[in-house]
């Protein structure tokens, strides 16, 4: 008798009596965590009465009401940004000075 097929035997009953206990770790018997995993902490909140519904992933937020900026409003926008950066840099540039004391 070839020993083979015991072993593929013992392997099969080996499967066959370990896949309760197994799928058994997967399943949830209630909605809070199990005491013997740690359960909730003493200070947890109470779950909401109703759930809130899952948001939906596919819905396509409506168009913005905005318009474009015209090439005035950009034009002016970059002169105000462009004074501000001028304007921050001239002070770091004065604290730096005053840091140092004038040895750059």
């Amino acid at each position: 008798m070839d020993p083979m097929p015991s072993a593929r035997l013992l392997a099969t009953l080996l499967v066959l009596a370990a896949a309760p206990g197994l799928a058994g770790c997967g399943a949830s018997t209630g909605t809070q965590p199990q005491p013997w995993i740690g359960g909730l902490p003493p200070d947890a909140p109470p779950r909401a009465a109703i759930q809130p519904p899952f948001p939906d992933v596919y819905d396509v937020p409506a168009r913005r009401p905005t318009k474009l900026m015209s090439e005035q409003e950009q034009a002016r926008t970059q002169a105000e940004l462009g004074a501000l950066r001028h304007r921050v840099n001239t002070q770091a540039d004065a604290l730096e000075r005053e840091r140092t004391g004038g040895n750059r």
